[in-house]
């Protein structure tokens, strides 16, 4: 089943601005650019960013631009490698997760999200790790809870 993502800089409920500077860091470690229209991420050989040898539709607004930096995934596949991308990108640029598919819409980064970020808190979660948003996304918010629930049992307090 294929999901549509895409990624805001929510702060405190309302559009803020993405953390540039390490969107920026995060990209270049990986030898990655935005292209100059917004449409994808490359490599500096001009090749488009893949996951398992598939090519990715995942775009980011121009860092340079004076609008906040969103980004989409039109086409997300939820293969560990790009749910690993995504939540590293997110993490980096301090951007919200949202999923228009629902179950939940809203994930948020944990240290960088919390209830008072989210429009809608009751469809919300917050993941700490990539595995986290891929449990999220692919089981619905019912088997992410039972998930942490599961976790918190085993290591209390």
């Amino acid at each position: 089943m294929g999901f549509s993502l895409s990624f805001y800089p929510i702060d405190g409920g309302d559009l803020g601005d993405a953390d540039r500077d390490s969107l920026a860091a995060f990209l270049d470690a990986r030898g990655l650019s935005v292209h100059s229209d917004g449409s994808g991420l490359f490599s500096a050989d001009g090749a488009a960013l893949s996951f398992d040898g598939a090519r990715s539709d995942l775009a980011l607004d121009v860092l340079d631009q004076p609008e906040p930096v969103t980004g989409t995934l039109p086409h997300a596949t939820l293969s560990s490698s790009e749910c690993a991308f995504v939540f590293d990108l997110c993490t980096a640029g301090r951007l919200m997760i949202v999923n228009p598919q629902g179950d939940p819409t809203y994930l948020g980064i944990a240290g960088i999200h919390d209830g008072d970020d989210f429009p809608d808190p009751d469809d919300a979660v917050v993941v700490g790790s990539a595995a986290e948003l891929a449990l999220a996304l692919e089981g619905g918010f019912e088997r992410f809870q039972d998930y942490l629930q599961r976790v918190l049992n085993e290591n209390p307090g």
